[in-house]
């Protein structure tokens, strides 16, 4: 009997510690898996920052040579 309690005692000691270390690698998946989206959405934003800006300089250049043939 006191086999079997050892044998049991050590088999889920071993479960709660594979637990434990799947915790902590899901915690980290799910952190990179943020910091992912969060880069991808800063590079969106830049993106659109950058296209927003060249339509307005296509807009002034445009401006600018209307003012000059008058």
């Amino acid at each position: 009997m006191y086999v079997i309690y050892v044998s049991n005692l050590i088999r889920v000691t071993l479960s709660l510690h594979d637990l434990i270390n799947n915790k902590i690698r899901m915690k980290d998946i799910e952190e990179d898996n943020l910091k992912k989206e969060k880069e991808e959405t800063e590079e969106r934003q830049r993106k659109k920052e950058e296209i927003a800006k060249l339509k307005v300089e296509a807009a002034l250049k445009k401006n600018a040579e209307g003012d000059k043939s008058k």
